[in-house]
């Protein structure tokens, strides 16, 4: 299993000082001063920006299954990402449907200053030739077609340097190999469970940025992560996966080999639950999302509506944010705050991973409030300006505007006991008998285990807001408030006005991983949240057979 998320679990770690002119930032710097003063063609003049990103990077990775090491991966890379832009930033080669949105070329990983000077000049040369050619192509668009209040194509902003420690990955492959063996042997208890997994991953990043403005910076991060996953299936054929999930700074941040096993079995034995619980039934009404589904609703309801409402020209008007034209207007419940923070690292003496000194645009990261009591105020923003905002706020993500660490904020909060009594209150009202507690929506990390079971429930999902099947959902009586665990659930049509819909959040807010709309989780400090109402879809007919015949680990035992 490749674990692409990992990349953006980082925190800054400890390393000693160096030369701010090393090999890297002089070969960078060499062949910009070069290309400005040397990249012309005919009728085209030199780049009006050229900037470099230098990722360099080692991984470790080692999966297991069922006792045995399945698989071990890794090593080192570099990579260097280019922005050249022609024209000016009023009007350039950029923001225009079907234009490539930068180029790059691997770099050797000798520290070779010759070796990556030639790696660097082809690749300038090449985007420079293909940046006069997207130029081109949208000056003739611009000819035919009337846009309004179009915006320019680049901010100004403050030149930020910034010179931090690179690092190295530093691992004891040999103990994670055994933890890993160890933890996935905990499955051979389980002759339920047909699918498991453990993946353990280590990814050491250090950067380069430079630009001809005189931004400059650098800087090193770590991460690790632990994922624990399992499918098993029912006796009517349905499949259930799940996943547990550890991230951290360092690999002390991990659960020991004893509490990786723990979770590994408390994992296995909900999914035996899970499997003899019975189906979901159709339903409309209150939703209590407690707990880490709360942040994994936020996630996916709300995080990619933050991000810029540019738009890109060529495009006609389609596509792009929802919300665009919205701020000033009322998009949640009234008493809902959003804040994004990339300077945060703790909240309440918890960890946050994910945080950064500046954005990658070179940015200082903001704190920024994106919603205020309800009121959308304002954008995630890079350097491509809108048509209302013309500055970055230090939230680019690969060039284009997203959020950082989110924040729920609210003024409603209510202790667990309210939350549920509110509850009750609002199913009794549409005279229902049971209402619905989500404690966890289904683990993207699980994919691997079964991809045509995930990825139908994905496309299962409606709507402008596509919620993750629920895969910790219980059916709770009004009047008693008695549980039952039930299975096969898929959320129906889901509108934008579901964040209108909130009627309280708990008072149980702490950071938490949530996945969004990609494969990459992000950290979300959200509370428990009630909806007033939502539809649930219970499973369709059909279900794929059960094995033919038994495991043969379990045969005759």
């Amino acid at each position: 299993m490749r674990i692409a998320f990992a990349s953006l679990l980082l925190l800054a770690a400890g390393a000693a000082p160096q030369d701010d002119e090393d090999l890297i930032f002089r070969v960078l710097r060499d062949e910009r001063q070069r290309s400005l003063a040397r990249l012309k063609l005919e009728k085209s003049g030199p780049p009006y920006y050229l900037e470099y990103t230098v990722t360099e990077s080692e991984s470790f990775q080692i999966n297991g299954s069922f006792g045995a090491v399945t698989g071990r991966g890794g090593g080192k890379s570099r990579y260097c990402s280019i922005d050249l832009r022609v024209g000016d930033r009023t009007l350039d080669n950029t923001n225009f449907a079907g234009a490539s949105s930068g180029g790059g070329t691997s770099l050797t990983v000798d520290d070779d200053y010759d070796a990556l000077r030639h790696e660097l000049w082809l690749a300038t040369d090449r985007e420079y030739k293909s940046s006069i050619e997207e130029l081109e192509k949208k000056k003739a668009f611009l000819q035919q077609n009337t846009v309004q209040d179009r915006p320019d194509d680049m901010t100004v902003e403050e030149p930020v340097v910034l010179i931090r420690p690179t690092v190295k990955l530093e691992v004891d492959r040999d103990k994670w190999s055994a933890t890993v063996r160890k933890v996935s042997a905990v499955f051979r208890d389980f002759p339920k469970i047909q699918k498991s997994m453990v993946t353990f991953y280590s990814r050491s990043e250090s950067k380069w940025f430079l630009n001809n403005e005189g931004f400059k910076n650098r800087g090193g991060e770590v991460s690790f992560a632990l994922v624990i996953g399992a499918l098993i299936q029912a006796d009517d054929g349905m499949k259930l996966s799940d996943a547990e999930l550890f991230a951290g700074a360092t690999d002390k941040d991990l659960p020991t080999p004893e509490a990786a096993e723990k979770a590994a079995r408390d994992l296995a034995k909900r999914l035996e639950q899970l499997a003899a619980a019975p189906k979901v039934e159709e339903y409309r009404g209150p939703i209590l999302f407690e707990g880490q589904s709360g942040a994994e609703f936020f996630a996916l309801a709300l995080t990619s509506q933050l991000g810029s409402s540019h738009e890109q020209l060529g495009r006609g008007g389609s596509g792009g944010n929802p919300w665009r034209e919205q701020i000033g207007q009322r998009v949640t419940s009234a008493f809902i705050s959003v804040i994004s923070d990339p300077t945060a690292r703790e909240f309440n003496g918890a960890p946050i991973l994910g945080g950064y000194d500046v954005d990658d645009d070179g940015v200082r990261g903001q704190k920024l409030t994106l919603i205020d009591k309800g009121v959308l105020k304002t954008f995630c923003m890079s350097r491509i300006p809108t048509r209302n905002i013309k500055k970055s706020n230090g939230h680019s993500r690969d060039g284009v505007g997203g959020p950082s660490t989110i924040f729920i904020e609210s003024a409603k909060k209510l202790p667990r006991e309210e939350l549920m009594k509110r509850l009750f209150e609002l199913g009794k009202d549409e005279g229902l008998t049971h209402v619905y507690v989500v404690r966890k929506l289904a683990n993207p990390a699980a994919a691997s285990l079964d991809y045509q079971t995930f990825y139908q429930g994905m496309m299962d999902a409606r709507g402008p807001v596509r919620l993750l099947p629920p895969i910790q959902l219980y059916r709770v009586n009004v009047e008693d408030g008695k549980e039952e665990l039930v299975r096969g659930a898929r959320f129906g049509n889901i509108s934008l006005r579901i964040l209108r819909d909130i009627k309280a959040t708990g008072d149980d807010a702490k950071p938490r991983l949530a996945f969004g709309r990609s494969t990459d989780p992000g950290m979300v400090v959200a509370p428990s949240v009630l909806i007033s109402e939502i539809e649930i879809s219970k499973p369709g007919k059909e279900t794929e057979k059960l094995p033919s015949y038994p495991h043969p680990f379990f045969e005759g035992k």
